[in-house]
């Protein structure tokens, strides 16, 4: 069986078995006008009305059907190779007999993992009942799907808008979503570039005004301690000089380095000194326990393979040398 997606958050794309299909203009329009139908039959001639934006009191002549099924006919062969014409697994035909004559209507049946606004939607749905994590998780999924205007190919057309209207509704309650969830989180800086884009597609919007201001006063309030802001691009890398004690810091990793011989004794500040970090390491996480952090280091340290050894005297004649060596 083939495996059919369809993309109408932005600019129209059929892929079948992962292949991308081109469909002409009129097709294009077709597949939208049936999607927006929302799996209801549509009739040949509402069709023709639509695509052709004939007025109502014109009348559709048979001619004018024909041209339809000329579409229909281009869709399925694109969608549904293995179809067998009208008895097509996703666009049906049926016949129509409430009408002044019979004729044809079709309908197309797409499930949530055809689709992409249906699992667009399933997904904001889900996040809106999710705890900050999950959402967080859901609503990115979700945004991803997102290319664009919704069915942009039939943007201002009349039968287009009411589905229009509540994708872009959704599209809002997704951003605002993944803005919340990651202030809950404590993470104003990655709800930031959300907050600004709400914002800016909405500049009449109060409520995404102040959630902007909010977020960056937060901000501002978490790097007021910041004396010195750099970033080197080519390395990925931003160096940050913040007033402050390192050992109260709860935003980041503390790393402390020990020499090659793991020496821990802050005694007399003869080894180490008291006020060096790893010395306030030992008393301030340690309570000065030498012996709890010897053996931490040492089961740390279990399988490691040292790459050379040196004796006592060796290390001292290197101290030394070093100490005399000219500058």
């Amino acid at each position: 069986m083939v495996r059919v997606q369809v993309g109408v958050l932005g600019p129209t794309r059929l892929s079948v078995d992962g292949a991308e299909r081109h469909l002409t203009p009129l097709t294009i329009k077709l597949l939208l006008r049936l999607i927006v139908a929302e799996g209801e039959a549509v009739p040949a001639d509402r069709l023709y009305r639509d695509l052709w934006e004939v007025p109502e009191n014109d009348r559709v002549e048979r001619e004018q059907r024909n041209e339809v099924q000329k579409r229909v006919h281009e869709l399925r062969r694109a969608m549904d190779p293995d179809g067998k014409g009208e008895s097509s697994n996703l666009l049906h035909t049926e016949r129509v007999l409430a009408t002044r004559y019979p004729q044809s209507a079709y309908r197309l049946m797409l499930g949530r993992d055809q689709l992409d606004y249906l699992e667009f939607a399933e997904l904001v749905n889900r996040a809106a009942h999710a705890a900050p994590a999950t959402a967080v998780a859901l609503t990115t999924r979700a945004l991803d799907f997102w290319h664009g205007k919704p069915l942009a190919d039939v943007a201002g057309r009349q039968y287009a808008e009411p589905l229009a209207r509540r994708l872009s509704s959704l599209h809002k309650t997704a951003c605002t979503e993944l803005v919340r969830a990651y202030s809950e989180l404590g993470h104003p800086d990655l709800a930031l570039p959300m907050a600004e884009k709400l914002a800016a597609d909405l500049p009449d919007d109060p409520d995404a005004a102040e959630t902007l201001r909010s977020l960056r006063a937060q901000l501002r309030a978490r790097h007021a301690d910041d004396v010195l802001l750099r970033e080197f691009p080519g390395l990925r890398v931003m160096l940050v000089v913040r007033r402050g004690d390192l050992f109260e810091q709860d935003d980041a990793n503390l790393a402390i380095g020990f020499g090659d011989t793991f020496d821990t004794s802050t005694d007399d500040d003869v080894v180490i000194s008291r006020v060096s970090v790893q010395g306030q390491l030992l008393e301030r996480l340690y309570g000065g326990d030498r012996e709890q952090l010897d053996t931490e280091l040492r089961r740390a340290l279990r399988n490691v393979r040292p790459l050379g050894r040196e004796t006592a005297c060796a290390t001292r004649f290197r101290g030394i040398a070093q100490s005399v060596a000219p500058r």
